[in-house]
């Protein structure tokens, strides 16, 4: 990548391990494009609540995340839909699933609203 940025892949897997460690078991359920595919994160919570974060930039071109679906929970079945809908437009994309059912995972990232 030439223009600094960290390849997705390596994002990936240092992540996927740090979660595991530190005991939100997270998986990765799709692979993209090794440099620089974008990234959503599916964080699945007690019972049928899910929520989803779409990697992106803000302003001032640093790396952020972004609320989908307003921020809203919603079932497993609707973001799943949700996914399949944003596969279709970027086929390059990364999904990683993140189980959070004590609600304690946190993003150290800045988050969009």
């Amino acid at each position: 990548m030439s223009d600094g940025r960290l390849a997705s892949d390596i994002w990936v897997q240092a992540h996927l391990r740090r979660w595991n460690n530190e005991g939100f078991p997270a998986v990765l359920l799709r692979r993209g494009d090794p440099d620089g595919g974008a990234i959503i994160l599916k964080i699945v919570g007690d019972g049928d609540k899910c929520r989803i974060l779409s990697q992106t930039r803000d302003r001032d071109g640093i790396p952020a995340w972004m609320e989908s679906l307003g921020g809203k929970t919603a079932s497993d079945g609707e973001i799943d839909a949700y996914i399949e809908r944003a596969i279709r437009r970027d086929p390059d994309l990364w999904i990683i699933e993140i189980e959070d059912l004590r609600g304690l995972w946190q993003l150290d990232a800045k988050i969009l609203k």
